[in-house]
């Protein structure tokens, strides 16, 4: 969507099953590292999820995503927010 954020679009209509599979991409990056020169590089990801609602439409859905995304990062980052 912008310079460092992305869209995936999950295929289901559980909201836990959404939850789990944010969590686990959460902690797939959490711990990846990315080895350069004698650096090792580690990053984090916030997450923001929702479900697609009877009478959203593609706006509706990525703004609500972009809304929770910044409050999983205003509230303590590397987390994931699903509502």
């Amino acid at each position: 969507m912008g310079r460092e954020e992305f869209v995936a679009i999950i295929h289901t209509d559980d909201l836990n099953q959404l939850k789990e599979v944010a969590e686990r991409i959460r902690q797939l990056c959490e711990n990846s590292s990315y080895s350069y020169q004698d650096l090792n590089i580690k990053v984090t990801i916030s997450i923001g999820g929702t479900l697609f609602k009877k009478d959203d439409n593609i706006n509706d859905l990525t703004h609500r995503a972009d809304q929770l995304m910044y409050k999983a990062k205003n509230t303590g980052r590397n987390k994931s927010v699903i509502q």
